[in-house]
């Protein structure tokens, strides 16, 4: 199974204008997408793999409905990918863009080469901090000591989606979790300059959900204790990773 034939997470109806356009885009680049369903964000299966507990301690906000239904689409592809057997996946969210198709190619035949990873985004978002570059072609593949969050557009490996399905419930959105990939062993990299991007940001349901949130000032301490630890936590396992 190859880039070609890549899953794309969506909860649109197959007549709707989203999905239409996932398609077109797909078909512009030669890609054969097999959709992948979210379960519904008034599903009552939402409740069962949203672990709340785990969510108040560890995450400065309470997942949307919208975000655990996103995550909800990742783990039944994840799922998909073990039972293929394909050695790895290109995942999708719906709303992708394909920048450069060359650049994509490349970058499966680097990464069949390679086997020190477990996921590589392809998109980043608010990417920042200091990286180390690991690779070169028509782009860089770095390791980002913080790491840009996005889970637009990935490449996961079978080891890869095997460590991120030992987490039976789920407390923070996929991308967050893929900026904390110590906690379940991962190996990730991503792509410079982007080689799939978001069409549409204004349009997603997740973003409108986090911007309709009230703050609440009583919890600024809790979350600067949050973000400080992560920081820590960041740079202490680059620096491991620098040294092997």
């Amino acid at each position: 199974m190859s880039i070609h034939n890549p899953l794309v997470i969506t909860i649109e109806p197959e007549d709707s204008p989203r999905r239409r356009r996932a398609v077109e885009e797909a078909a512009a680049h030669g890609l054969t997408p097999e959709f992948v369903m979210s379960i519904p964000k008034d599903d009552p299966r939402i409740a069962e793999i949203h672990d709340v507990k785990m969510n108040r301690r560890w995450r400065k906000h309470m997942m949307t409905p919208a975000e655990v239904s996103c995550y909800s689409g990742h783990r039944i592809a994840w799922k998909q990918i073990v039972e293929g057997g394909a050695p790895y996946r290109l995942v999708l969210e719906d709303d992708f863009e394909i920048v450069s198709l060359d650049a994509l190619r490349r970058l499966e035949r680097l990464a069949a080469e390679r086997g020190d990873w477990d996921i590589i985004m392809l998109c980043r978002f608010n990417p920042k901090g200091k990286y180390r570059v690991v690779a070169s072609d028509q782009f860089q593949l770095r390791d980002y000591c913080y790491g840009p969050t996005s889970a637009a557009a990935y490449l996961v490996t079978q080891d890869g989606t095997r460590k991120l399905l030992s987490r039976e419930r789920i407390f923070r959105p996929v991308d967050e979790d893929f900026i904390n990939p110590w906690e379940l062993g991962l190996r990730a990299l991503a792509v410079s300059p982007d080689i799939v991007r978001e069409y549409d940001r204004s349009d997603s349901n997740i973003e409108q959900e986090r911007t309709n949130r009230q703050r609440n000032l009583g919890r600024s301490l809790r979350d600067i204790f949050l973000k400080a630890r992560w920081q820590l936590l960041s740079n202490h396992h680059w620096r491991r990773r620098r040294k092997n």
